[in-house]
């Protein structure tokens, strides 16, 4: 056995062991931001700890969350019929970057940004949607910009009634038909390409929309009916109101917190998103997957969202693999 491969072995060995080795991937970041583990859920999660397991997703782009310190609305469906409506109030972005380099603050000169410390900054909630936006796209092309992350607080607003006055649809099923064999949904079909686009904004992306007048609460036929369409493939999206019972925030809510990561061209293997690839990396894969309480993705200290596609080596998940292939190239075995 040569000598590489000894060494190789040896370090392989002895980080199999190394569970509890303090590797963090974030650095400790003030109270001010810290208070709350954003990073314990994903927003889809928060959604389903309020709509049930066997939700259908009515409305609002949960994949898609703008920049909305105002509120922002997802609806969703469970199984009995009744509509749970989430609001998401964004809570400004952590930005983590390279060690001993500096964001490009002229190029951010009307966002508003807070320096946390020599690798941390939060593009500030008190920035207008677009603004934001704007900010985070130029932050995606930064070199030295390692990770960007949006945290949003959600609640789920009982105080106020939410009904569907209808859905856009784009499918291969007869318009009569889905009227007929939906009976009780008591069903209007209307034209979009003989509709008012002030009225019907998504015309362009859906061939019909139906107007529904069983829009009372827990209604199971549009559950149903919903189920059916999602089975075959077809796509809609709700129209969704919600009555004006209560229209702020007031101290009563409970809210969740959630995180979205802004997938950026990271390094790859750079587990610990610290701006280099070395043997703590393969650390950090391995204690994620032995010891995710301490080190998973929903752990304060642990493996962020974008330390993941980081370390995915190969394109199948994090594995002690991925750990393993970092190593072979530090030790130059590949």
């Amino acid at each position: 056995m040569n000598k590489k491969s000894k060494i190789f072995l040896s370090l392989f060995a002895s980080v199999m062991f190394m569970q509890t080795l303090p590797v963090s991937a974030n650095a400790e970041i003030p109270a001010l931001y810290s208070e709350h583990n954003y990073k314990a859920n994903s927003i889809e999660e928060v959604a389903a700890s309020h709509s049930g397991e066997n939700y259908i997703h009515l409305s609002g782009d949960a994949k898609n969350l703008r920049l909305q310190r105002y509120g922002e609305k997802i609806c969703n469906m469970d199984n009995t019929g009744k509509i749970h409506t989430i609001i998401y109030y964004w809570g400004g972005s952590d930005i983590k970057i390279k060690k001993g380099t500096e964001l490009p603050l002229e190029k951010l000169d009307t966002a508003i940004i807070d320096k946390i410390d020599d690798e941390h900054y939060v593009l500030n909630s008190d920035n207008e949607k677009a603004e934001a936006e704007k900010a985070i796209t130029i932050l995606k092309e930064c070199d030295n910009v390692l990770a960007i992350s949006n945290n949003y607080r959600a609640y789920e607003d009982t105080k106020n009634y939410s009904f569907i006055n209808g859905f856009y649809y784009k499918g291969n099923s007869d318009y009569e038909d889905i009227i007929a064999n939906n009976s009780r949904a008591k069903l209007t079909y209307v034209d979009l390409k003989e509709a008012d686009s002030k009225i019907y904004s998504l015309k362009d992306k859906y061939d019909a929309f139906f107007i529904t007048e069983a829009n009372y609460y827990g209604n199971n036929e549009l559950y149903d009916m919903f189920s059916t369409m999602i089975e075959r493939g077809d796509s809609f999206e709700c129209s969704v109101s919600n009555s004006a019972l209560a229209v702020f925030e007031n101290e009563a809510d409970v809210y969740s917190y959630c995180q979205d990561a802004v997938i950026i061209n990271g390094i790859e293997g750079d587990a610990n998103i610290d701006g280099d690839t070395d043997i703590s990396d393969s650390v950090m894969i391995m204690q994620s997957i032995a010891n995710p309480d301490k080190y998973g993705l929903k752990a304060p200290e642990g493996i962020t969202r974008q330390g993941c596609v980081n370390a995915d080596t190969n394109g199948d998940g994090i594995t002690n693999a991925d750990a393993l292939t970092i190593q072979k190239k530090l030790l130059k075995l590949e």
